[in-house]
């Protein structure tokens, strides 16, 4: 009733903005590029509206929508949504307002729901240390977890990234299976840098599960 009562602009703000777990001005604008609306304003409107919108800091400058109301924005969204996948275009915007301003984690986040498989296969990499090393341990496995054999095959990076999320979780056991999974993958391939540098990698994971076996010989 609160959704269907607001004007069709506020209506679609509110639907497509949704996807974000907390929202800002510059980030609504980012998403909705609607250049008539002013995405500070409209949080600025829903919030003396009351309309479902907490406010995070004592700035009012970042807010998000009760749970609840998100959750059902987002059903009322998915179900607008046209059929057959492909790239979700707000999600990349959000995906590129947060690398831009320096929130890699979001970034990857939402390349991923965008089904943006070269872009968050990069924001894995994180800039300078990988995400899974700064808590994105679990969405990433989700990630990986979630793509096709064939698409993986394609990409030998994710293979071993894949690897590396297992051992750094914990899963000694599946890790094998990924590395030869990468070399196969990798057959064929030209001798150019990101392809040692791949090599290189399979190698360190490979010494790191034999660290935990004790077997110096491997190592």
């Amino acid at each position: 009733e609160v959704l269907q009562r607001q004007p069709e602009r506020v209506q679609a703000f509110l639907l497509r903005t949704s996807i974000l777990d907390r929202l800002c001005g510059p980030l609504c604008d980012a998403v909705l590029l609607d250049a008539s609306a002013s995405g500070h304003e409209t949080l600025e409107y829903l919030d003396r509206a009351n309309l479902f919108l907490i406010s995070l800091d004592t700035e009012r400058h970042w807010f998000r929508y009760h749970h609840l109301f998100a959750d059902l924005l987002r059903q009322a969204r998915g179900q607008q949504a046209m059929a057959g996948g492909g790239l979700d275009e707000d999600h990349i915007r959000a995906s590129e307002w947060y690398e831009a301003n320096g929130f890699e984690i979001e970034a990857f986040e939402h390349a991923a729901a965008g089904h943006d498989v070269e872009r968050a296969g990069r924001l894995i990499e994180g800039s300078g240390v990988p995400l899974a090393f700064r808590g994105a341990l679990v969405p990433i496995l989700r990630w990986l977890e979630s793509l096709p054999t064939t698409l993986l095959d394609a990409r030998p990076s994710l293979w071993v990234t894949y690897a590396q999320v297992l051992l750094s979780s914990g899963q000694m056991p599946d890790v094998e299976a990924r590395l030869q999974a990468a070399e196969r993958a990798l057959q064929g391939a030209g001798t150019d840098d990101r392809t040692r540098d791949l090599v290189g990698r399979i190698a360190s994971v490979r010494a790191t599960l034999a660290l935990t076996r004790h077997d110096a010989e491997t190592i």
